[in-house]
């Protein structure tokens, strides 16, 4: 139980400080996941795959989802990330409760029950950043697995991160991967907020289904 405090204070920390980074260090080479139509970024440690999402076949409305996986020393790093534009009109829709629900629904897809997960939240109104974290334990066939569902929301996009670690209570070094992961999450360079109610509405868009 101590050690799932531990883990759990930690990674939300690193929620609620990752959307003030605006730098990665130069000294540890990374792979950035991103898109055009995102206003963030992810780092991971490795090369990732990336599968194209689209809701037609016109590829016009087409976003790319990262899967990374780690194995080392009999346990495993999973991690999905997904970005996709925010729909017309819906950002101040996208409250407190909003966001933990859709990321209760992360936990729910995957076949965990969320009931037992831990939740921060933060909503930041000078850089219209919101973010829910939730973090919650499970089973992998003989060992045990910690989940964290991330979901992040700016004006014009949102970003959802998925990560499992399978059996890394005893892996220092899954924990402290999957930390620099999750701590690397932040805005683009570029991003600005917008400074009035009107600028908060969003091109049309439809969503990608992930699967």
């Amino acid at each position: 139980m101590l050690n799932k405090l531990f883990l759990s204070a930690a990674f939300i920390s690193f929620a609620v400080g990752a959307h003030a980074q605006n730098a990665v260090d130069s000294n540890t080479e990374a792979y950035t996941f991103t898109n055009p139509a995102c206003d963030f970024e992810v780092d991971l440690p490795e090369p990732f795959y990336e599968k194209q999402l689209c809701q037609d076949n016109t590829g016009l409305q087409c976003t790319d989802k990262a899967n990374f996986t780690k194995e080392i020393e009999g346990g495993a790093l999973f991690v999905d990330l997904l970005c996709v534009p925010m729909p017309e009109g819906y950002y101040d829709f996208y409250n407190k409760e909003a966001i933990a629900a859709f990321t209760s629904r992360m936990f729910e897809e995957k076949g965990i029950d969320p009931s037992n997960a831990e939740f921060s939240y933060l909503d930041d109104p000078e850089t219209k950043i919101k973010n829910s974290t939730a973090i919650v334990q499970s089973q992998a066939g003989l060992y045990p697995a910690l989940n964290i569902a991330q979901f992040w929301v700016s004006p014009n996009s949102m970003l959802s991160t998925e990560v499992k670690i399978i059996n890394g209570l005893g892996n220092e070094k899954l924990n402290e991967m999957s930390g620099k992961i999750i701590q690397s999450t932040r805005t683009k360079a570029s991003y600005v907020p917008p400074q009035d109610k009107e600028a908060l509405i969003s091109p049309p868009a439809t969503l990608p289904q992930a699967e």
